[in-house]
């Protein structure tokens, strides 16, 4: 059963979401921090403290020298801007190979999208015209049971296995699917349990915003000896275009309800009951 038919309400009162993060990657656009005051006043008000900086990108390569190939590699500077609201619970991060909003709470979808669109709108007010080679959405969703519930109970049982017998101890239990569908990439993993002392899925690049509650709360599970788990959804497309923030808004808004169908189809009416 679609979960989305289980759902009362957009506003759930235990929303489970610890980190979402909505991004463009764009051919390099050097040019960008000629446009960062532009973008920097309009969304001033939204996000008023910025940090600026210089990250190291790490490049590899094949070079061949007296027909015998060679790996090297080699170190290039990036410039950044990164624009957060004054309670740090949002983020824009800007790059000349990306664009991102990250955020650790929201109220609701159409919250989150109102505000991904004032981000491109902003973008295109200040002239930005790169070209988009990638749009790309991921959600990261704690499980954090209670009482004598567990990780388990709270995803469909096609994914999590058979049953544990009472002479086993799952340390952790790992299921993923990588689809194509409707011309995007979808890849779902969900653990049930995490490995002990992980409490976020490898290779999410996280801004320093403030924990969310679910993240706090699976501390605090952790450090008693509990489990804790995740589902972690990516939903990606490669339009390949001029940016317009209209087209790129639309395109984010099919992503996300490709994003909740997913969700809806790994989660249990467990699940919906304790968040909901």
């Amino acid at each position: 059963m679609n979960a989305s038919k289980r759902h009362k309400s957009e506003v759930w009162k235990k929303a489970p979401l610890a980190y979402v993060v909505a991004e463009i990657a764009i051919s390099p656009y050097y040019t960008l921090g000629t446009l960062i005051p532009a973008i920097q006043q309009k969304l001033r008000s939204a996000f008023p403290r910025t940090v600026e900086g210089t990250e190291h990108e790490l490049q590899f390569g094949i070079g061949l020298s007296s027909g015998v190939g060679s790996a090297n590699t080699a170190v290039s500077p990036r410039p950044f801007w990164t624009l957060t609201t004054a309670e740090n619970t949002r983020a824009v991060n800007l790059n000349p190979k990306g664009i991102s909003f990250h955020a650790t709470e929201y109220e609701d979808s159409a919250d989150f999208l109102r505000r991904l669109s004032e981000i491109f709108e902003a973008l295109q007010e200040a002239q930005f015209d790169g070209f988009v080679e990638r749009t790309g959405l991921r959600y990261v969703d704690l499980i954090v049971p209670s009482g004598k519930s567990r990780a388990r109970d709270f995803c469909q049982s096609s994914i999590i296995g058979p049953e544990i017998g009472p002479d086993e101890n799952v340390l952790h239990n790992l299921w993923t699917r990588n689809i194509e569908k409707k011309g995007m990439s979808v890849r779902a993993t969900v653990a049930t349990p995490a490995p002990p002392g992980v409490l976020l899925p490898p290779n999410l690049t996280v801004l320093q915003l403030r924990d969310s509650r679910p993240l706090e709360e699976a501390k605090t599970r952790a450090k008693g000896g509990g489990d804790t788990g995740w589902i972690d959804i990516d939903v990606s497309r490669q339009p390949t275009e001029q940016f317009e923030a209209e087209k790129v808004s639309i395109a984010f808004r099919e992503l996300k309800s490709m994003v909740r169908d997913t969700f809806d189809g790994l989660v249990s009416d467990y699940a919906i009951g304790e968040w909901e």
